[in-house]
C-alpha cells in the first residue's frame, strides 16, 4: 500500500501507527520530501517504530533543518 501525506496529516498517521503520546508527536521532525517506509505486520503494527527513510543520511540532515526551523519559531 502506498500512502502519500504531508505536514500534519503525516504527523497524525505516524502518531497512530507508532502510538505516540502528544509530546511524542510534538517532538517529530519529519523531513520534507524524504520518503518514509513503515513496514507493517498483519495487525498493522509497525516493524520499526518511526519507520525508515529510503535515504537515511539525507533524511537526518533534512530533519535537523526542520527541527532548527521549529526552534526558531518558538524563540
Amino acid at each position: 500500500m502506498l500512502v502519500v501525506a504531508y505536514g500534519d496529516a503525516l504527523r497524525v498517521l505516524i502518531a497512530l501507527l507508532d502510538r505516540l503520546t502528544e509530546q511524542g508527536v510534538e517532538d517529530l521532525n519529519i523531513p520534507i520530501g524524504a520518503p518514509l517506509c513503515h513496514g507493517l505486520d498483519r495487525e498493522l503494527r509497525p516493524g520499526v517504530r518511526g519507520g525508515g527513510c529510503l535515504d537515511p543520511k539525507s533524511a537526518r540532515s533534512a530533519a535537523a533543518t526542520v527541527a532548527a526551523e521549529g526552534q526558531a519559531r518558538t524563540d
